[in-house]
């Protein structure tokens, strides 16, 4: 089985809305759609500069925006980036994006070629 998980590292110093961003996303994982407020957030930087979460939940197809904001105002998904943090920096997280293929740390962002071989090694194709 192949299986791909998202975990959150915000980098505030670097990314002042990082923080916001993944909970963002967390909060629309609650309506089943963390993939598509994950690539929105990634599709539509300047918005996320600026701020307009309930827009971009929105576009990401969050059918109850009122309550997104409500899970964004709240500390609900706090534990959830304490959490990931924590595992990120059990296998020694050094910046993003980073990789974790069977166990194996991969920084940066590997070539498609590079990463296909890997996902198939990993997986006994």
């Amino acid at each position: 089985p192949f299986r791909v998980a998202v975990r959150h590292t915000p980098l505030s110093r670097s990314h002042p809305r990082a923080r916001d961003a993944a909970i963002a996303a967390e909060c629309a994982r609650d309506q089943g759609r963390f993939a598509e407020m994950h690539q929105t957030l990634f599709s539509e930087q300047v918005a996320v500069n600026e701020a307009r979460w309930t827009e971009l939940a929105a576009r990401a197809g969050v059918v109850d925006t009122v309550l997104h904001q409500k899970c964004m105002a709240s500390d609900a998904k706090s534990g959830v980036l304490a959490a990931d943090s924590l595992a990120a920096a059990s296998v020694g997280f050094r910046g993003t994006p980073m990789l974790i293929v069977n166990g194996r740390v991969i920084p940066g962002v590997p070539a498609t070629e590079a990463l296909v071989k890997l996902v198939r090694a990993s997986i006994g194709d």
